[in-house]
C-alpha cells in the first residue's frame, strides 16, 4: 500500500479516517459526516464504528475498501463538503507522485513535456480530481512546460515488449497515439 496515496483505496480511508478520527476525538472534521456515516452503514452493513474493525482487521480486503470509494464520488457528485475535499486531497496527492518523479529528471531530456500513463478507475473521477491536481503541480509545469495525463486503450503488455526489444537493441515502430486517449493537456500557462 506504499504509493497509494490518491487511489481508490486511499480515498475511501481518507473519508472514513475523517470520520472515525472526528468520532474518537483525534481531530474534529470541520464537514457533516451525516452522508459519509449513512454510506459506511449501508455499504458496509454495520451499524457503527465498533462494526467496521471486522472491515479493517479481520476480514480486510483491500478491493472491497477500494469500491466505498464509489460512494464518496456519489457524495461529490451530490455536493457533500466532505467527500469534495477528500477529492481534492487526492488530487493533490497523485499531482505529488509526478512531482516527485520529475524532481528527480532532467527537463533538458523531455523536450516535448512529460507524459503519464495514468492507471486504475480513480481517473474516471477527473472532473473531482483535476483542479487541485493541476494547482498542486503548476511548479512540476514551469518546469517541464507540458505534460500530458493518458489512458491506455489497449494492453499495456505492448509497452513492455517494446522496452525489451530496445533494451536488446531492436527498435519497434510504435505509433503511442493509437494506444492511448489523451486526459488532459496541462501547459505552463494553464
Amino acid at each position: 500500500m506504499m504509493g497509494d496515496e490518491g487511489g481508490a483505496y486511499w480515498i475511501a480511508w481518507r473519508a472514513l479516517k475523517h470520520l472515525f478520527d472526528s468520532d474518537d476525538g483525534l481531530q474534529a472534521c470541520p464537514y457533516s459526516l451525516q452522508f459519509l456515516r449513512a454510506e459506511m452503514h449501508d455499504y458496509f452493513q454495520v451499524t457503527n464504528n465498533y462494526g467496521m474493525l471486522r472491515h479493517l482487521y479481520t476480514d480486510f480486503k483491500k478491493s472491497y475498501m477500494a469500491r466505498f470509494t464509489l460512494r464518496v464520488v456519489d457524495g461529490a457528485k451530490k455536493g457533500d463538503p466532505l467527500c469534495l475535499s477528500v477529492f481534492k486531497e487526492a488530487g493533490q496527492q497523485l499531482a505529488k507522485h509526478i512531482m516527485a518523479v520529475s524532481d528527480k529528471s532532467d527537463a533538458d531530456k523531455f523536450p516535448n513535456g512529460l507524459t503519464v500513463v495514468c492507471m486504475g478507475s480513480v481517473w474516471k473521477s477527473w472532473d473531482l480530481l483535476s483542479q487541485s491536481f493541476i494547482e498542486t503541480l503548476k511548479p512540476t509545469l514551469d518546469k517541464f512546460k507540458l505534460l500530458r495525463l493518458v489512458q491506455l486503450t489497449g494492453n499495456g503488455t505492448v509497452g513492455a515488449a517494446v522496452v525489451g526489444a530496445r533494451d536488446s537493441g531492436f527498435t519497434v515502430p510504435i505509433d503511442y497515439d493509437k494506444l492511448t486517449h489523451t486526459v488532459c493537456t496541462l501547459t505552463a500557462d494553464n
